[in-house]
């Protein structure tokens, strides 16, 4: 929504209604919200506390975390490009075309749902992990597919096909 939209309709609010924390900046690259979880894991203790979501359209990721009382700041959470993955895990940056969701396992951890054929008709989808990995001395996660690597977090894929 865009703030002054959210600030205009406020007068209409009732008693136990409230506007959102967070206005989602979008432009024509960035259109929908893919709704994500509060990291409660303990892979990435660095996003302990903070609301991870995804664009569809673009394929960013987000952390969205709270810098005081009721302020709310966004910061994209960056993933590796596939020159910069390991060889082995090349294969699976072709798997993030769509990001339909997230989930959550029961220690906490995040996962996405993604795939490259939105009719349906193909078998392309996979769950990914994301996960801490240390690459280069530098701390940057990445996806792995449940094993695929993303930037300060890394997935992995399962063996399932969706």
């Amino acid at each position: 929504m865009l703030k002054s939209f959210c600030l205009f309709f406020s007068i209409y609010l009732s008693a136990n209604e409230s506007l959102p924390i967070y206005v989602y900046q979008h432009d024509w690259t960035r259109k929908a919200v893919i709704g994500g979880y509060v990291y409660r894991g303990t892979q990435l203790p660095w996003l302990n506390g903070q609301y991870i979501f995804a664009d569809f359209l673009s394929l960013e990721l987000f952390r969205l975390e709270e810098v005081s009382g009721a302020e709310w700041k966004a910061a994209i959470l960056p993933y590796c490009s596939p020159s910069k993955c390991e060889d082995s895990q090349q294969k699976y940056s072709s798997l993030m075309q769509y990001i339909l969701s997230f989930g959550e396992d029961l220690k906490g951890e995040l996962y996405l749902l993604v795939t490259t054929d939105l009719s349906g008709t193909e078998s392309t989808g996979a769950v990914l992990r994301i996960s801490a990995q240390i690459r280069n001395h530098s701390h940057r996660p990445f996806f792995s597919v449940v094993s695929g690597i993303i930037g300060v977090v890394a997935w992995q894929v399962t063996t399932a096909t969706l």
